[in-house]
């Protein structure tokens, strides 16, 4: 009888672990608003003109290059409640983002990348040239937490957002400019 019930706890416990994620609200407020630069200063970005990703990453973590996207991988759009702001909405159940990789009410470090146009995910954005950029680093020192009962609520990103993320235009690279130049010379010396 000892060993079953010890085997119950211990197997309520391991499904609480491996199932326990972190709720968040992904979302951005007035004061944190997207802006873009598109070599005439910076404008908030205008409605329906792209689209934002959450990723997250065990605080701490200061390399870009790992953080992971949110288990819903899927991106919210810019403008979804109203001009430079953004709220998953429609895309995610009420806007609420599962961040698999931390405990329930855990602490995170976020980041938001985003894009303007259609391409659907980050990969298309770059692969178009489009217009990209990145928020600073923040932490959310705690998110919902899913098991609890009740279930807390999530805990919204508008909280910690940091304002100032810029969305740029991409700028040219060196080689192109110099190739660019290495044909006018050609174009200008054929005339002569």
């Amino acid at each position: 009888m000892k060993k079953t019930l010890i085997a119950a706890i211990a197997a309520v416990a391991i499904g609480t672990v491996a199932y326990g994620q972190g709720l968040v609200q992904f979302n951005n407020s007035g004061t944190t608003l997207v802006n873009v630069d598109l070599g005439e200063g910076l404008v908030p970005a205008a409605a329906n003109s792209g689209f934002v990703q959450l990723l997250w990453a065990p605080v701490g973590t200061t390399d870009l290059s790992l953080f992971q996207p949110t288990l819903n991988a899927a991106s919210g759009n810019i403008t979804a409640d109203g001009a430079a702001r953004f709220i998953s909405a429609g895309r995610f159940s009420g806007g609420t983002i599962t961040i698999p990789g931390i405990a329930p009410g855990g602490a995170t470090a976020l980041v938001v990348r985003g894009w303007l146009g259609t391409a659907a995910t980050w990969d298309e954005a770059l692969a178009q040239g489009a217009a990209t950029g990145w928020s600073a680093i923040f932490t959310m020192s705690e998110t919902g937490n899913p098991t609890t009962v009740p279930a807390g609520t999530p805990i919204a990103t508008s909280g910690s957002f940091p304002a100032g993320m810029v969305i740029a235009i991409p700028e040219p690279t060196s080689m192109a400019l110099a190739g660019l130049g290495a044909a006018a010379l050609l174009i200008f010396r054929r005339r002569k």
